[in-house]
């Protein structure tokens, strides 16, 4: 009679339970096909948020009447469970009565012992310590490197793994038996501690032997057990392909982790806690405004503020801020300020203030990113303690010093307010203060460091920013004219406010004096052509800036007095007058361009002589072979060109 697929059965093992002893001989009871939880229990919201590893053993069995042969089976996972976050793999120990600690052993066992390095154990390393003391003798090499898994195998067989994190090497002169030679060493710090000691001998030449002192093996990648489960198909497969796609990729979750790692981009120190760069000259008054306040109400301020400096009155109630950000009235704690992301909000327990005028005032700040430094002290059992006092250099700008350490495992922080108070997020974590003149900062913290832990500072730089001294108390910018106004003649308007609705207007009489909410500059010939005048309005314009005068017609006539005189025909304007002089240099002639600067004469920077701009008189020094022109007054209309400031 044949073996049909029904004959093929899955039977339990003797323990079907999580437990050391889990496992072991088969028994006949026989796994019932299609029955709920006939081999794992259901999952619990506890092994949903936490995970759970949970191991059966099971086997496979023919069973049937006769003795025919059994030509093969194999098991197959056809469908995973319906839930995401369970998995189901499948893999052979090999072993009819192996338990579930021999199975956690292989599952474990990616990294396997391997030959034993060049190096000795120190005398003994008590258990308990997270360092590991090697050596050898000089020129030997063959100390692991952080990263490396190593195996510590006593003389009583006891063997543990040990991952090391740094080594620090060094070589040195040691008297061994009765000489002087140089002798390696190593101190590993591990991962983790050493669970029993592991012997060693003081320092000699001959190798110890493994009776009496532990050995020192590396390891190598095993290959461990193999797992099989079932994933769908990202995409329909056919006969005859060479290749499928799976979703989800080939890899499914084995042990359970709480964690899982989260990349982050883009992230870089102070980004979260920039300073507040202190660089307001005054106080901004916002106008007032009828509003109400109540337990919850959040006012955003138009920039951020530097702290303290902010206050507030609300009808006939006054409200001040402190450094740290509290809203105070009197001395009572009724809101909070933030002023890097310029909000106030009034606390739950608030009075309700009603209705009324308010009027908010404060220096505005800047925020940036300052400048970061860091500096980190290992924690040793030499310097274990929960008071430090640290200098830091630079300076940290206010709010920006963060303060991390490891206690029991696990990361605190401790953060400065902006006043020079250091605290946590909860008072346990400690607490601390910081001198932002001198950089001195002291710390309390709230439990004692691990050891071979860090206390990590990181701030930001006091001077990233500083406050702007000695800027103009004006706003000046340069106008460029393609002719010379007739004096009197320019006028000069330009919109201000919302949308440019209003324009104001400034004009310019022939003797210079300015009408108008403006300073106005001289007009002044451009060397190469053209002129400019500097423009600084009492009010910044929020559009273009229209320019309007008659221009200066350009006259050429003159007549040579003799003795470098010459008189022009008519009185020219200031600054107005362009020529060129002829002289000789190594007996060579060259033209030199001359110009007039108010009543002195400029042959390039060298001045050459004086001009009368009533009379029209000018008299030059050595002279000759020249060519003037000059500017009158004339009625020629020019354009208005239009131009923004800059």
């Amino acid at each position: 009679m044949a073996i049909l697929s029904d004959d093929i059965k899955l039977l339990e093992s003797s323990v079907m339970a999580d437990v050391p002893e889990g496992g072991g001989a088969a028994t006949g009871v026989e796994v019932v096909d299609g029955a709920s939880n006939n081999v794992f229990p259901d999952p619990s919201t506890d092994d949903h948020v936490s995970g759970r590893f949970r191991l059966r053993k099971l086997f496979g069995a023919a069973h049937t009447d006769n003795t025919d042969l059994l030509l093969g089976a194999s098991v197959v996972v056809l469908e995973n469970y319906a839930d995401p976050l369970v998995n189901l793999l499948v893999f052979e120990t090999g072993g009819w009565f192996d338990e579930r600690d021999d199975a956690k052993a292989a599952i474990e066992a990616y990294l396997v012992k391997g030959p034993k390095l060049i190096c000795r154990i120190m005398d003994t390393q008590f258990a308990g310590a997270n360092l590991l003391q090697l050596y050898n003798i000089a020129p030997a090499a063959g100390f692991p490197v952080g990263g490396d898994t190593v195996v510590v195998r006593n003389p009583s067989g006891a063997e543990e793994y040990l991952q090391i994190l740094k080594t620090v090497t060094t070589t040195l002169s040691v008297p061994v038996d009765g000489d002087v030679i140089p002798i390696n060493f190593c101190t590993c710090t591990l991962s983790g501690v050493l669970p029993f000691d592991v012997l060693g001998a003081p320092i000699q030449r001959a190798t110890p032997s493994a009776a009496t002192a532990a050995v020192v093996h590396s390891t190598a990648q095993s290959q461990g057990v193999k797992f099989h489960t079932v994933k769908p198909l990202a995409l329909a497969a056919s006969v005859g392909d060479k290749s499928v796609t799976v979703a989800g990729g080939i890899y499914s979750p084995l042990v359970p982790a709480s964690t899982v790692d989260d990349p982050i981009t883009d992230l870089y120190p102070l980004v979260t806690r920039p300073t507040l760069a202190r660089t307001a000259a005054g106080v901004f008054t916002l106008p007032a405004v009828t509003l109400t306040l109540s337990p919850g109400t959040v006012l955003q301020l138009p920039t951020a503020v530097e702290p303290g400096t902010l206050t507030m009155q609300h009808g006939a109630t006054a409200f001040t801020t402190n450094l740290a950000g509290e809203l105070l009235q009197g001395t009572t704690v009724v809101g909070l300020v933030d002023f890097r992301q310029r909000t106030l909000t009034m606390a739950g327990t608030a009075p309700a203030y009603g209705s009324a005028s308010n009027t908010l005032a404060f220096k505005p700040a800047t925020v940036v990113g300052a400048t970061a430094h860091s500096a980190a002290i290992e924690i040793t059992t030499a310097n274990q303690s929960r008071s430090w006092v640290q200098p830091l250099d630079p300076p940290p700008a206010p709010g920006t010093l963060s303060v991390s350490y490891m206690a029991q495992g696990r990361w605190y922080e401790l953060t400065d307010d902006g006043s020079g108070k250091l605290s946590g997020a909860d008072s346990s974590y400690g607490t601390g203060s910081v001198t932002f003149l001198t950089g001195s900062s002291l710390l309390t913290l709230g439990a004692l460091p691990d050891v071979g832990g860090l206390l990590i500072y990181t701030w930001g730089e006091a001077d990233s920013a500083r406050a702007a001294t000695g800027l103009p108390a004006r706003a000046w910018t340069t106008i460029a004219l393609a002719t010379q106004p007739q004096p009197g003649t320019l006028s000069i308007s330009w919109p201000i406010g919302a949308g440019g609705t209003s324009v104001q207007t400034a004009t310019v009489a022939a003797n210079g004096t300015v009408t108008g909410p403006a300073q106005v500059g001289a007009v002044e010939r451009v060397e190469g052509g053209g002129y400019q005048f500097a423009f600084s309005p009492d009010t910044m314009p929020t559009g273009p800036v229209d320019i309007d005068y008659t221009a200066a017609a350009e006259e050429t006539g003159f007549t040579n007095d003799g003795g470098g005189q010459y008189t022009l025909a008519t009185a020219p304007l200031a600054s107005s007058v362009r020529f060129k002089v002829v002289g000789s240099v190594g007996g060579t002639a060259k033209a030199y361009a001359c110009r007039s600067v108010g009543t002195d004469v400029y042959a390039g920077s060298v001045l050459i002589g004086q001009i009368n701009n009533t009379t029209g008189v000018m008299l030059l020094n050595g002279a000759s072979a020249i060519t003037v022109t000059r500017h009158t007054k004339t009625k020629q209309l020019a354009a208005q060109p239009t131009v923004s400031m800059g």
